[in-house]
């Protein structure tokens, strides 16, 4: 047991220790702690579809998950979905995690750790995405770029194909 923990917890510390904006939604309640399955389940049980909790999975070593509410309708029965977060959603193309949410449509209300009650379990609140993360976005999504007359944003099909003299 205690190599295991040690392999979980270090992965841990080693991802807040690197990744700085690891750290901030840590910092802030944004990811929560150790989760596994049944303890998701209990906690999302009340919440609307979209709603959605960023955890270090107790299955996977530590590895970031997010927990998500669908409409049973749409998921044979079952109000819940897991993802696993992949080396290539977060760290590929400098993308940051706010950066990888703010792009998935499925996540609307994300669930944010603020206390704890007296039994040491999490008090979760429930906070747009869009107002918990846009102050961390690493850059602006080309859907959310500001039109302002007379200005035209960066298009690919304005880099020339042959050499310009």
């Amino acid at each position: 047991q205690f190599d295991t923990f040690w392999k979980m917890f270090g992965n841990v510390i080693q991802k807040l220790r690197y990744f700085k904006h690891l750290a901030c939604l840590w910092s802030s309640g944004k990811i929560a702690g150790f989760m596994d399955r049944e303890v998701l389940n209990q906690s999302m049980a009340t919440l609307p579809a979209n709603s959605f909790l960023v955890y270090f999975a107790k299955s996977t070593n530590g590895e970031l998950a997010i927990a998500y509410r669908v409409n049973p309708a749409n998921n044979g029965g079952n109000p819940m979905k897991y993802y696993l977060i992949t080396q290539h959603d977060i760290h590929s193309h400098r993308k940051s995690l706010p950066d990888f949410l703010r792009d998935k449509g499925q996540f609307v209300y994300l669930l944010k750790t603020v206390s704890t009650n007296q039994y040491g379990r999490p008090i979760y609140v429930t906070e747009q995405k869009e107002t918990a993360l846009c102050s961390m976005y690493s850059k602006i999504s080309p859907k959310r770029q500001l039109k302002i007359p007379g200005f035209q944003p960066l298009s690919p099909h304005d880099i020339p194909t042959s050499p310009v003299h």
